[in-house]
């Protein structure tokens, strides 16, 4: 019963909290990184209270990195699965964040817009802003398509 509240509240607060095979869970727990084993809820601290700041965190497509987002500082930064080295962190004020499925690329709601980022370049490679706010984004598989939920 314990770990459906937790799996609620993991779905409720990230956009990908399950690895892609399904076994770890991941999400910030009291300032941490933690990894949780979904079999038999052992737990990991991925990145020790205050190494990362966020508010959501999301494992990569193949499962070898995980995505942190900081709102207060419109930051993003990743960092390798399991040993929580760091990788890269770039500035961006992210609502909703989607890796590529060759983990080349994140797709991110920034306000009205949707914007493609090139990790390895470390810049944006396409932008597309709509007239109207909206709150949820879909993005299939491959990065090349978007569905925007507006007007709810």
């Amino acid at each position: 019963q314990q770990l459906a509240v937790f799996i609620r509240k993991l779905l409720d607060n990230s956009a990908n909290p399950i690895s892609p095979d399904g076994k770890t869970a991941i999400h910030f727990e009291n300032s941490a990184v933690t990894a949780i084993t979904l079999k038999n809820g052992e737990r990991q601290i991925i990145l020790p209270a205050g190494k990362a700041k966020g508010d959501a965190v999301l494992f990569s497509n193949n499962g070898k990195s995980i995505l942190t987002n900081n709102a207060a500082s419109d930051s993003v930064t990743i960092w390798s699965f399991p040993k929580g080295e760091f990788k890269q962190t770039f500035k961006a004020d992210i609502h909703q964040l989607f890796f590529s499925k060759d983990n080349r690329y994140i797709t991110t709601i920034q306000n009205n817009s949707f914007i493609k980022w090139d990790l390895a370049l470390q810049k944006q490679v396409y932008v597309f802003t709509l007239d109207k706010s909206f709150e949820f984004l879909a993005v299939s598989p491959d990065a090349n398509l978007a569905a925007a939920a507006i007007g709810f």
